[in-house]
């Protein structure tokens, strides 16, 4: 049986309020740094992989796993966050700044529009999603996987086998976006899934990090 782990980076800078422009080099907040511990701290035997997302605040909360288990393979995969929005017209912003905007995409429900340059569709997005269970599936059946991403991918990942008939439609993509409000996914969450004879995954878990530490 194949097991994955997901995980959720730790508390960003943009998580905490911060104005950031470039999605991918975004850091950990302090806070952040110390839920990325308590995640490492979880774990009571090495997996037999460590994913990370290219992102940065994912990276950086996979680094106390790899340093407590410095004899897993490390390995980075196109798992990060769903990028959706032109970058001109997010740089020097905060998160509440970039609501209105990422209200006005997904009113859009159109899958494949494209906000801007070096910005993905839905379809796109999905796209990544299908192809990482597919590697998972294919090259690392019977292994146990963890996987640093980030929330919309995380989401995304267990969406895939909920509705595979009207994924890649506006009526699917409707669906996704009300699906994305129902299942929260903090900082430092841990998310267990697998698949055997077929798909199965628990709730995200958050036990392992003190209330007073999980910010957003």
């Amino acid at each position: 049986m194949l097991k994955v782990w997901f995980i959720r980076h730790g508390q960003s800078q943009a998580n905490a309020g911060e104005k950031t422009s470039d999605s991918s080099g975004i850091e950990l907040s302090p806070l952040g740094r110390k839920q990325a511990e308590l995640v490492a701290d979880h774990f009571r035997q090495a997996p037999d992989l460590i994913v990370s997302s290219p992102y940065m605040r994912a990276r950086q909360t996979s680094e106390c796993l790899t340093g407590r288990f410095p004899q897993v393979p490390v390995e980075t995969w196109p798992v990060q966050e769903f990028t959706y929005l032109a970058h001109e017209r997010c740089e020097n912003t905060t998160e509440t700044e970039r609501v209105p905007l990422a209200h006005e995409y997904w009113e859009r429900y159109d899958p494949h529009y494209v906000d801007g340059a070096a910005v993905e569709s839905y379809t796109g997005f999905m796209a990544r999603v299908e192809e990482t269970w597919t590697r998972l599936m294919s090259e690392h059946r019977d292994k146990w996987v963890v996987v640093f991403s980030h929330a919309h991918f995380i989401k995304a990942s267990i969406w895939y086998w909920l509705h595979p008939k009207d994924r890649l439609t506006p009526k699917g993509m409707r669906r996704y976006r009300n699906f994305l409000y129902s299942v929260p996914i903090p900082n430092g969450a841990i998310l267990k899934a697998s698949f055997g004879e077929e798909f199965s995954s628990g709730v995200p878990l958050i036990d392992h990090i003190p209330e007073k530490m999980r910010g957003d």
